[in-house]
């Protein structure tokens, strides 16, 4: 399962180095997700986006490409942060079901 594609005009940057995903709003700011990798799992453990930029959807954007991204390499996905365990949580959690037919927490490996 596959979340829905980013929109195409949306450029998100991904800072391997500050590990993270930015959307950027030049001086309004940028929405970002932050990560951590070790051993083959990523562990999303931070989502921002500036007050004057909440409300526009771009935390969901900017984080549909980061947990996309991590599909597609394959990365185990954890889930340390609020915001992506109430917004994706469960149909990561739909995803594992239907690979292993049991039920996990949210915040689980996947």
């Amino acid at each position: 399962i596959s979340l829905q594609p980013v929109m195409q005009q949306e450029v998100i940057v991904h800072d391997e180095k500050k590990q993270r995903f930015l959307l950027n709003r030049g001086t309004a700011g940028s929405a970002y997700v932050e990560y951590e990798l070790s051993d083959g799992t990523i562990d999303f453990t931070h989502t921002y986006t500036p007050v004057k930029l909440r409300g526009q959807g771009l935390a969901k954007i900017v984080s549909t490409h980061a947990i996309n991204y991590a599909q597609e390499k394959n990365y185990k996905i954890r889930l340390s942060c609020s915001y992506l365990v109430d917004n994706f949580g469960h149909v990561l959690e739909e995803k594992e079901k239907e690979k292993s037919g049991t039920e996990q927490d949210p915040k689980a490996y996947l």
